[in-house]
């Protein structure tokens, strides 16, 4: 009974009609009050399926499991959708304690690991709803305890078969005898169409020992060659156990063989005796057979144990016959096992280690010499045990062996190179480390990781991560093994960990020549740089190297064009140039970036580029675009003053007249050509602006002296002038104070209704010529003021004389008007006024005189009227 599975289109179509299989009620339609909900599952790899999808009653729906697939994972996904119902049944192969679901053998203990799924299909159920199951025998024996399960993991009242399942053409029937709660549903076909169902829904009987019973009784005479036949019964001739297991043979006798359950015949086979029966097939009159094959009878797989065996050549033979036993898959002729038998003998055949025959369809026994007779006893078969198939790595990285991490990243993630597909089920995977990183760490170090089988991109639950060691960069390599415990596979995944940028290179202090040793500017034909932040191991072997160049291309990247060192980290990353440095004696003066990037000494990986450093090469000495100049002369010194074409600093030095000229490095260093200090020295910057100087003035010099001064300029990449430019000077003569002479009048007197000039015969003279002369005159405010041309008050009795000459002032001095304050005393008293005269340069103050006295005396004034309507009078002279 060969199974049967149907294409995809058929099985979406039987599909699709069961969507409509409720029968109407009375008057045409389904009321929720009137409709049964239920469902039948048929797998597909029973014999004759279409005929009982087809004679599926009124008001059940089908729907087909494949057969190649986890039948139980079907139904749990069709419930997603589906709920209400009022029964379930499942159409399928079984056994004793065993339904074939598909691909999957559900017994006591897949109930167990499958709860979540049958507690699903559960949900589907109303509260009373029954779970039907239609299959041989799966409630007799360890089918119970499974019976109980199922009814515990989803909640419904389950019943199932004790007996053959199937029509009763083939002496099976559709009662469930056992059930664990009150059934209401109803065979779930038409009556006629289940009786003339010439199938029985039974599988390879499986952890039962098959002793094919205690008495002799043929099944069937006449077989033919290859071809089908009635199952066998695991107990003999009492017809109420089906084995699972057909018979086909290859033999030369035209009539067919015999099958039968011999009892009592130990002279034949040794296998049966007195009150037992074994399984014979054999000739019937010695024709001889080549092989015997047992096949499944729906064609799920077993695991065959052992069973007992024995053969005769002819009546009176004792020889030795190699004998094989072969596993068959489905289509597949799996491995063999050859043993060389006795005739007539009992020979246990166990087979329980054999991986050969672990997940079998069927087993042929074959003879190298074909026999007569064969017998067959105390037979076992277990759930099959799928053959073992590796794990494979999978996924978009399957066929990834490297991996790129950053320096002193931490945790990098590189399960996805290590996803596995492993189609078995029931096992667990292992990740463990096989070659642990020489650079780092992976989070196996601690130990392995796991995963369920039974999936295409399995990974363990914890991650799977890559550390490089701090500061490390080049190359690593470690190898990771997967093990399904029986078969394992390796990756060795090689780890590129990339250093990181260094910082910004640093133009060390003996390479910039400029105005300061930190503002990049040099003129220097060799460069050399420092810095921080390269990557760096225990040592030089695993360490690094910065590289530092110019980009002379001015494109922000390392090429052919670019001039170059190579400096070694410290184990700190710390660098720091101690060779010659960058070679940039042949670029031309401007301006450039440097940048530096890190290169590992394992693996030679290069990291980014650093930001850049702005550097200016000038190698071309300043000019004076505004010569020297020595400015305002004055008698004690000058103030000098120069201008550069570019930015720098200006030196002089004064020395004696006709003294030797000193060299550029003496004006520089304030001395002169003696190498002692000069006269005078001073520096001024130049670095904004027309870069013109700013000097102070030199106030240290003798007066009426003539000085040489010497100027030079250094600008701010230290480029000095070749030579040196001088200015001559001669300071002024030395300043003489103003004086006043002539007649000053000492006892002046006037009335004081009048005026008078006090300083009419007063002079001003001033030894040097051109100074800006002044006098300033004070005396007690009250007594009277001045006037006069030049004049500027400056407060009460506080007076400037001003005027550009000393004859001018003296002039103005000798015309000055005095005032006094009329009626300040009594008639007849006087008021005597002392006047000071200071004369001053605009440098310096003249003596001061205060010899000029003038004494006023109080007038008495006629009475005035104030007012022509009365006739008081005003009088001012104090009487």
């Amino acid at each position: 009974m060969k199974p049967f599975a149907p294409s995809p289109l058929l099985s979406i179509l039987l599909i699709l009609l069961a969507w409509g299989n409720i029968a109407p009620s009375s008057e045409g339609s389904v009321t929720l009050a009137d409709a049964r909900h239920e469902v039948v599952f048929i797998d597909t790899g029973v014999a004759d399926w279409r005929i009982l999808a087809n004679g599926v009653r009124p008001g059940v729906e089908v729907v087909l499991l494949d057969a190649n697939g986890d039948g139980l994972a079907q139904m749990a996904a069709w419930v997603q959708k589906h709920s209400g119902y009022n029964a379930i049944h499942i159409v399928s192969h079984s056994n004793q304690g065993a339904i074939e679901l598909g691909s999957l053998t559900l017994d006591l203990a897949a109930t167990m690991e499958r709860s979540a799924d049958l507690a699903s299909l559960g949900s589907s159920l109303t509260a009373d709803g029954d779970l039907l199951i239609y299959g041989c025998q799966v409630a007799d024996g360890a089918g119970g305890a499974l019976i109980s399960a199922l009814a515990d993991a989803t909640g419904a009242d389950v019943a199932a078969s004790l007996d053959a399942t199937g029509g009763s053409v083939v002496e099976g029937n559709w009662t469930l005898e056992l059930a664990t709660g009150t059934i209401e549903a109803a065979l779930p076909f038409d009556t006629a169409v289940a009786d003339q169902y010439d199938h029985l829904l039974d599988a390879p009987l499986k952890d039962t020992i098959m002793t094919f019973g205690t008495s002799s009784k043929p099944i069937l005479t006449k077989l033919v060659v290859d071809a089908t036949t009635d199952e066998l019964y695991a107990d003999g001739s009492a017809h109420k156990t089906p084995s699972g297991l057909y018979l086909t043979t290859d033999t030369d006798d035209t009539n067919g063989v015999v099958i039968n359950y011999n009892a009592n015949n130990p002279s034949s086979s040794k296998l049966s005796g007195s009150g037992d029966a074994a399984l014979f097939v054999g000739s019937t009159k010695y024709a001889t057979l080549s092989s015997v094959t047992f096949n499944s009878v729906d064609g799920t797989a077993f695991k065959l144990v052992s069973f007992d065996f024995g053969f005769y050549l002819s009546s009176t033979g004792t020889s030795k016959v190699n004998v094989t036993f072969t596993a068959i898959d489905g289509a597949t002729v799996g491995g063999s096992v050859t043993m060389n038998l006795q005739e007539r003998t009992a020979n246990p055949i166990d087979l329980s280690t054999n991986t050969n025959f672990q997940h079998i369809t069927a087993f042929k026994v074959s003879f190298d010499t074909p026999v007569v007779r064969t017998e067959y006893d105390n037979m076992l078969l277990t759930n099959a045990v799928a053959s073992n198939v590796a794990p494979t790595f999978s996924g978009t990285d399957a066929s990834t062996t490297t991996v790129t991490v950053n320096a002193d990243s931490d945790g990098n993630n590189f399960a996805g190179l290590v996803t596995v597909s492993d189609t078995d089920s029931g096992q667990t995977l292992t990740w463990s480390q096989d070659l642990a990183p020489s650079h780092g760490t992976i989070s196996l170090n601690s130990g392995a990781l796991t995963a369920s089988t039974g999936g295409a991109s399995l990974l363990p639950a914890d991650a799977l991560t890559y550390t490089p060691n701090a500061g490390y960069a080049g190359t690593d390599t470690f190898r990771i093994k997967v093990s399904d415990g029986t078969s394992q596979i390796t990756k060795t995944i090689t780890v590129t960990v990339t250093p990181g940028a260094p910082s910004t290179p640093d133009l060390l202090a003996a390479s910039d020549t400029g105005s300061s040793n930190t503002d990049n500017v040099t003129n220097a034909s060799y460069l050399r740089f420092g810095g921080t932040g390269a990557a760096h191991g225990t040592g030089s072997t695993d360490g690094s190297d910065v590289i530092v160049f110019v980009d002379v291309n001015a494109n922000g990247a390392f090429d052919s064009g670019d001039n170059f060192t190579t400096i070694a980290a410290d184990t700190s990353g710390n660098w720091s140039d101690s060779g010659s440095g960058v070679d940039v004696s042949s670029l031309v003066n401007g301006t450039y970036n440097v940048y530096a990037f890190d290169r590992s000494v394992i693996g030679s990986v290069t990291g980014p580029l650093s930001n850049a450093l702005s550097i200016t090469i000038d190698r071309t000495a300043p000019a004076f675009d505004v010569a020297p100049a020595t400015g305002s002369v004055t008698t004690s010194g000058f103030t000098p003053s120069a201008s550069l074409d570019e930015a720098g600093t200006i030196y002089y030095v004064v020395v004696a007249d006709n003294a030797t000229a000193p060299t550029v490095t003496q004006v520089k260093a304030g001395q002169d050509s003696t190498g002692n200090a000069a006269l005078t020295s001073g520096s001024s910057s130049a670095t904004t602006g027309n870069f013109d100087s700013s000097f102070n003035a030199i106030i240290t010099l003798s007066a009426s002296t003539a000085y040489d001064v010497y100027f030079v300029a250094t600008d701010s990449a230290g480029n000095d002038q070749t030579g040196v430019a001088k200015v001559d000077v001669t300071t002024g003569t030395a300043n003489t104070a103003p004086t006043l002479g002539g007649i000053f009048t000492t006892n002046g007197t006037v009335n004081d209704n009048a005026t008078t000039m006090p300083f009419s015969q007063v002079t001003v003279s001033d030894a040097n010529s051109g100074d800006n002369v002044s006098v300033h005159i004070t005396f007690t405010g009250a007594n009277g003021t001045l006037s006069g041309t030049g004049l500027t008050p400056n407060g009460s009795g506080n007076y400037t004389l001003n005027a550009t000459d000393p004859a001018t002032v003296t002039s103005r001095l000798q015309a000055l008007v005095f005032t006094p304050t009329a009626n300040q005393v009594a008639p007849g008293n006087t008021v005597q006024t002392t006047f000071t005269l200071t004369p001053n340069d605009g440098t310096t103050d003249g003596a001061a005189d205060s010899t000029t006295v003038i004494t006023a005396t109080s007038i008495n004034d006629a009475p005035v009227i104030t007012s022509a309507n009365t006739a008081s009078v005003s009088t001012f002279d104090g009487a």
